[in-house]
Protein backbone atom coordinates (compact mmCIF):
# COMPACT_ATOMS: atom_id res chain seq x y z
CA UNK A 1 0.00 0.00 0.00
CA UNK A 2 1.16 3.45 -0.73
CA UNK A 3 2.20 5.91 1.71
CA UNK A 4 0.35 8.90 2.42
CA UNK A 5 2.94 11.47 1.94
CA UNK A 6 2.04 15.47 2.22
CA UNK A 7 2.20 17.37 -0.52
CA UNK A 8 4.36 19.67 -1.77
CA UNK A 9 3.41 22.99 -1.98
CA UNK A 10 4.35 24.61 -4.96
CA UNK A 11 4.15 28.92 -5.03
CA UNK A 12 2.67 30.29 -8.19
CA UNK A 13 6.02 31.58 -9.66
CA UNK A 14 7.84 28.18 -8.71
CA UNK A 15 4.87 25.99 -11.06
CA UNK A 16 5.22 28.99 -13.69
CA UNK A 17 8.66 28.39 -13.94
CA UNK A 18 8.46 24.24 -13.92
CA UNK A 19 5.94 24.66 -16.19
CA UNK A 20 8.09 26.58 -18.60
CA UNK A 21 11.13 24.05 -18.01
CA UNK A 22 8.81 21.44 -19.22
CA UNK A 23 8.11 23.32 -22.50
CA UNK A 24 10.86 24.63 -23.19
CA UNK A 25 12.95 22.47 -26.53
CA UNK A 26 16.21 22.66 -24.20
CA UNK A 27 15.55 21.27 -20.97
CA UNK A 28 17.90 18.45 -19.52
CA UNK A 29 16.04 15.56 -19.45
CA UNK A 30 16.84 15.49 -15.83
CA UNK A 31 15.41 18.78 -15.06
CA UNK A 32 12.08 17.92 -17.07
CA UNK A 33 11.98 14.25 -14.84
CA UNK A 34 12.75 16.59 -11.72
CA UNK A 35 9.67 18.73 -12.73
CA UNK A 36 7.18 16.17 -13.18
CA UNK A 37 8.27 14.38 -9.80
CA UNK A 38 7.31 18.15 -8.61
CA UNK A 39 4.49 18.62 -9.61
CA UNK A 40 2.73 15.25 -9.48
CA UNK A 41 3.86 15.45 -5.58
CA UNK A 42 2.47 18.68 -5.53
CA UNK A 43 -0.69 17.36 -6.84
CA UNK A 44 -1.10 15.13 -4.22
CA UNK A 45 0.26 11.40 -5.82
CA UNK A 46 2.31 9.22 -3.27
CA UNK A 47 5.92 8.32 -4.14
CA UNK A 48 4.92 4.92 -5.49
CA UNK A 49 2.26 5.96 -7.91
CA UNK A 50 4.57 8.76 -9.36
CA UNK A 51 7.87 6.34 -9.80
CA UNK A 52 5.86 3.61 -11.88
CA UNK A 53 4.46 6.40 -13.85
CA UNK A 54 7.15 8.04 -14.59
CA UNK A 55 8.86 4.90 -14.87
CA UNK A 56 12.00 5.48 -12.20
CA UNK A 57 12.93 4.37 -9.00
CA UNK A 58 10.51 5.52 -5.90
CA UNK A 59 14.15 6.45 -4.12
CA UNK A 60 14.49 9.34 -7.15
CA UNK A 61 11.37 10.82 -6.53
CA UNK A 62 11.53 11.04 -2.70
CA UNK A 63 15.11 12.42 -3.12
CA UNK A 64 13.75 15.13 -5.55
CA UNK A 65 10.84 15.92 -3.40
CA UNK A 66 12.79 16.25 -0.42
CA UNK A 67 14.99 18.30 -2.13
CA UNK A 68 12.56 20.57 -3.53
CA UNK A 69 10.82 20.93 -0.28
CA UNK A 70 14.34 21.95 1.36
CA UNK A 71 16.26 24.28 -1.40
CA UNK A 72 13.44 25.08 -3.91
CA UNK A 73 14.21 25.00 -8.12
CA UNK A 74 17.83 26.08 -7.44
CA UNK A 75 18.39 22.35 -6.18
CA UNK A 76 17.42 21.61 -10.37
CA UNK A 77 19.63 23.61 -11.51
CA UNK A 78 23.14 23.07 -9.19
CA UNK A 79 22.64 19.28 -9.16
CA UNK A 80 21.97 19.28 -13.26
CA UNK A 81 25.43 21.49 -13.14
CA UNK A 82 27.32 19.49 -10.61
CA UNK A 83 26.42 16.29 -13.00
CA UNK A 84 27.46 18.29 -16.02
CA UNK A 85 30.85 19.19 -15.07
CA UNK A 86 31.37 15.86 -13.58
CA UNK A 87 30.90 13.99 -16.57
CA UNK A 88 32.97 16.16 -19.32
CA UNK A 89 35.35 15.54 -16.40
CA UNK A 90 35.07 12.00 -16.99
CA UNK A 91 35.16 12.05 -20.25
CA UNK A 92 38.14 14.26 -20.88
CA UNK A 93 39.97 11.37 -18.19
CA UNK A 94 38.82 8.68 -20.80
CA UNK A 95 39.66 10.22 -23.72
CA UNK A 96 43.87 10.65 -22.21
Amino acid sequence: MPRSVAPLILQDADEAQIQQWLSAFGTPQQVALRSRIVLASAAGESDSAIAERLDTNRKTVTLWGTRFAQEGLESFEAQSMASKYRLRAAFRNQCR
